[in-house]
C-alpha cells in the first residue's frame, strides 16, 4: 500500500502510453479471485496423465462461422451460447489447437465433478422435539403472510429432478433430465416452495413458481442447467452443491447469468472439519465462493453455527440447516421409520433453498429490485448471530425477510458483471459495456459497490476527446476505502501491469484522486478502476460514488 496519495499526469495516447515526468509507479500485483482468469490446462501425454486426468474436457471458444465445423470434426458438443464446449479427453488438444489457428480458442480446463452438499441424515428425535426445530416459524414468525404467487419470480433450482406427484410438489415444471434418481432435488425444491396444503410440511414461499433443472453433478451438465435457467427467464437459481475446482467455465456461466438480473444461491459446504494438505480446514467451495454468488451457511435451532457447516470468507448469510423437515420421494424415505415421504434432514444443501425462497418472496414485494441488489439486502438486514459484525461462520447473520422488506435500495452500477478489463470491454460476452462517460459533457457519475470475496473489483470504460485532461474522484460512502486505478487501452487485466497509468490507495482517507491526461490528436479509451483492497479481515464491502471531470 502506499503511504501517500500520488497523482498522475498521463499521455494516453492510442496505442502509444507516455508517463509525464512523474515518479516510477509503485505496484504490487494483485490475485485475481479463484475461478476468475481464464485457463489454459490441456490433456497431458502419456498413460499416467490419461489415468489422472478427466474423460473430458471443456473449451471456450469465440462463436464464429468455422467454430461449429471445427467442434464437429472433433465430437465437441456446445454447452451453452457463451461458447463453451465439452470434449472427449482425447480431440481435447487437437480442438483447442484447430480454434487457436482460426483465432476462435479462449480457454480450456477439465471437466470436474461435484457433489450434493447433504449431511448423512440425522437420527430421528423424539416428536416432542420437533418443536425446537421448526425452522420455518424460527425463521418468518407468524406475522409475515406470503404475497400472491402469481406475480413472484421464477427460481430454478439446478439438481436431481424434483418428484412432482408428490402432494407438496404438484404443478412443478421439470426440463433436463427427468430421472427422480434420488431425494435431493425433491427435499430442496420442497423448502423453497412446499405447499400449504394442511399436510406434511410447508416451503418458505408456499406455491412460488419453481422450475427443476435435472442434472448430473459433472461441470459440463452444470453449466448447460445454468444456461437452460437463464433461458427460461429464472430470476433464482438454487444450487446446492460444490466441489474444490473453482472452474472458469462455470463462472463465465454465471457472470451471465448475473449480468441478466439473476440471482445465484448456493450452499456454503459441510466440510468444517475436513483438513487440507497445509493442515488448515474449512475449504472454499465452488460456486458458493465465486463473486456475485450468495453463499449460504447452517446453523440450528439455537441460532448458532452448525458444526458441519464450512466457515470461510465467501459465506455471505446463514439459515436453518439442521433437522429441516424437507419432502422427499416415498422410494427414497427409508432411513427415518416412517415411509410417508417426509424426512428431516441436515446440510448446507437445505439452508441455501430456504435463503432461495427469502430472496423470491422479497423480490416479490420488491419487483423493482436486480438479482445482485436481492442478494445485497439480504446480506446488510441480516440479524447478527455470530461474533459481532461479519464472521466467517455465518457470514453477515441469519436472513431476516422483515427486515430485508423494509432495507434501503442498495448502491449499484448497473452493468455487473464489470470485475475486469475483459468483461468491460465485450471479449468475455461478445458485448462491450456502454462507456461511463464520452466528454460530452463536463463529468460522469457512477455508484456500486465492491466486495473481497463477491466483488472485487468494478471496471468503466471512459472515452476521452483528443488533448482532454481528466481527474477521477472515488468517495466511499459506506465501509472501507477502495482503492482508484486507471489503465490505458493496452490493459488486458487489472491484475497485470500491463497498461496501468495511475494507482492511488490512501487506506482509510474515503477518497482517492487520479489526474490523467490524452495528448493525443485522436480520441482514447480508457478503464477506471475501483479494487476492493487487500485486508487481513476475512470479510471487505463497500458502496461508493465515482466522479470523472474534464478538466
Amino acid at each position: 500500500m502506499l503511504p501517500r496519495p500520488i497523482t498522475f499526469a498521463v499521455a494516453l495516447a492510442a496505442p502509444v502510453l507516455a508517463l509525464f515526468a512523474t515518479p516510477a509507479l509503485a505496484w504490487s500485483p494483485r490475485s485475481a479471485p479463484p475461478g476468475m482468469t481464464a485457463p489454459h490446462a490441456l490433456p497431458g501425454k502419456g498413460a499416467a496423465a490419461a489415468r489422472a486426468e478427466t474423460a473430458r474436457w471443456l473449451v471456450g471458444t469465440r462463436l464464429t462461422p468455422d467454430t461449429r465445423a471445427i467442434a464437429d470434426r472433433y465430437g465437441a458438443q456446445l454447452l451453452s451460447p457463451r461458447g463453451t464446449y465439452v470434449v472427449p479427453r482425447a480431440q481435447a488438444r487437437a480442438f483447442a489447437g484447430a480454434l487457436k489457428r482460426s483465432s476462435a480458442y479462449r480457454f480450456s480446463e477439465p471437466d470436474t465433478l461435484v457433489r450434493s452438499l447433504q449431511e448423512p441424515p440425522p437420527p430421528p428425535p423424539p416428536y416432542d422435539e420437533f418443536a425446537a426445530t421448526d425452522w420455518r416459524g424460527f425463521l418468518l414468525g407468524s406475522s409475515l403472510v406470503p404475497p400472491p404467487v402469481t406475480s413472484a419470480p421464477l427460481t430454478a433450482v439446478i439438481d436431481s429432478a424434483v418428484d412432482t406427484t408428490h402432494p407438496d410438489l404438484q404443478g412443478i415444471r421439470v426440463i433436463g433430465d427427468p430421472a427422480v434418481s434420488d431425494l435431493h432435488g425433491t427435499a430442496v425444491a420442497s423448502t423453497i416452495t412446499g405447499q400449504a396444503n394442511g399436510v406434511g410440511m410447508v416451503g418458505v414461499f408456499p406455491g412460488t413458481p419453481l422450475l427443476s433443472i435435472g442434472s448430473g453433478l459433472a461441470t459440463s451438465d452444470l453449466i448447460k442447467a445454468i444456461s437452460m435457467a437463464v433461458e427460461n427467464k429464472a430470476k433464482i437459481i438454487n444450487m446446492s452443491w460444490g466441489g474444490p475446482s473453482p472452474n472458469f467455465a462455470m463462472f463465465v456461466e454465471i457472470a451471465y447469468a448475473v449480468s441478466q438480473g439473476v440471482l445465484p444461491v448456493a450452499a456454503a459446504g459441510n466440510d468444517r472439519d475436513t483438513a487440507l494438505p497445509d493442515g488448515t480446514t474449512n475449504p472454499v467451495v465452488f460456486p458458493a465462493a465465486f463473486p456475485h454468488v450468495l453463499s449460504v451457511s447452517a446453523i440450528g435451532p439455537s441460532g448458532k453455527s452448525s458444526d458441519f457447516s464450512t466457515a470461510n470468507g465467501a459465506v455471505d448469510v446463514s439459515a436453518p440447516g439442521e433437522s429441516v423437515l424437507t419432502a422427499v420421494p416415498v422410494a427414497f424415505d427409508t432411513t427415518d421409520g416412517v415411509q410417508d415421504g417426509y424426512m428431516r434432514l441436515d446440510g448446507t444443501s437445505f439452508a441455501s433453498p430456504i435463503v432461495a425462497g427469502v430472496a423470491a418472496w422479497l423480490e416479490t414485494l420488491r419487483p423493482e429490485l436486480s438479482g445482485r441488489e436481492v442478494g445485497d439486502i439480504l446480506r446488510y438486514s441480516a440479524t447478527d448471530v455470530g461474533e459481532t459484525g461479519y464472521d466467517s461462520d455465518t457470514g453477515y447473520g441469519m436472513v431476516n425477510l422483515a427486515a430485508a422488506i423494509a432495507q434501503p435500495r442498495p448502491a449499484s452500477d448497473g452493468i455487473e458483471v464489470n470485475d475486469d478489463i475483459e468483461w468491460t470491454d465485450g471479449k468475455r460476452f461478445d458485448k462491450p459495456d456502454p462507456y461511463l462517460y464520452r466528454g460530452f459533457t463536463r463529468r460522469g457519475v457512477a455508484t456500486g459497490a465492491v466486495d473481497t470475496w463477491k466483488d472485487p473489483a468494478d471496471v468503466f470504460r471512459i472515452q476521452m476527446p483528443r488533448r482532454s485532461r481528466f481527474k477521477v474522484t472515488l468517495r466511499t460512502a459506506r465501509g472501507t476505502d477502495p482503492d482508484l486505478g486507471v489503465y490505458s487501452s493496452k490493459g488486458t487485466s487489472i491484475y497485470k501491469r500491463r497498461g496501468l497509468v495511475g494507482l492511488s490507495t490512501k487506506g482509510e482517507s474515503k477518497t482517492e484522486t487520479l489526474s490523467f491526461t490524452n495528448s493525443s490528436s485522436q480520441k482514447a479509451t480508457a478503464y477506471v478502476v475501483i479494487y476492493a483492497p487487500s485486508t487481513k479481515a476475512d470479510r471487505y464491502d463497500a458502496e461508493y460514488a465515482l466522479t470523472v471531470e474534464k478538466r
